[in-house]
């Protein structure tokens, strides 16, 4: 069984820093707080049809592995639906799946012009590196972050 709702009515420095980094892409796209709940709209107020996101959920529905889906156009969230024993209250380990979405928010904001693959990573939280920071952290890159060669240990 399925909800579905249609609206209308000791961290290794890799694992932080890939953790930073996607915060700080959200962050730079969007100047929000992550946490903020996102705002809902009718799918016909954002230019789609509700009969056209049964369709999805109904085809979704024959899908065993498919756990939750959102769907947001212009910023809404225009659907939304969970299949048991999931629900929007449980949380969901999404793995490697993260990297996606850190790869493409880094993206966008490269993009816009608010951050180069060339940057620092201490130098967006300068306040959370060591005092005295080795050659490695120091030079560790947003380049570095997104292909996996940190440097690190382990």
């Amino acid at each position: 069984m399925r909800k579905t709702e249609l609206l209308g009515s000791g961290m290794s420095w890799h694992t932080a820093g890939m953790k930073a980094l996607f915060a700080l892409a959200c962050i730079a796209l969007t100047g929000i707080v992550i946490a903020d709940p996102l705002p809902r709209a009718a799918p016909e107020s954002q230019g789609v049809a509700s009969s056209a996101l049964d369709t999805v959920f109904k085809k979704l529905s024959e899908i065993d592995a498919v756990h939750s889906t959102m769907i947001v156009r212009h910023g809404q969230v225009i659907a939304e639906g969970w299949w048991q024993p999931y629900t929007a209250q449980r949380r969901h380990k999404l793995y490697s799946l993260s990297k996606s979405f850190t790869s493409t928010a880094v993206g966008m904001a490269i993009a816009e012009g608010k951050l180069s693959l060339d940057d620092t990573v201490v130098s967006f939280f300068p306040e959370h590196a060591p005092a005295s920071p080795s050659y490695h952290l120091k030079n560790m890159r947003i380049r570095d972050l997104l292909s996996m060669s940190t440097g690190h240990v382990g």
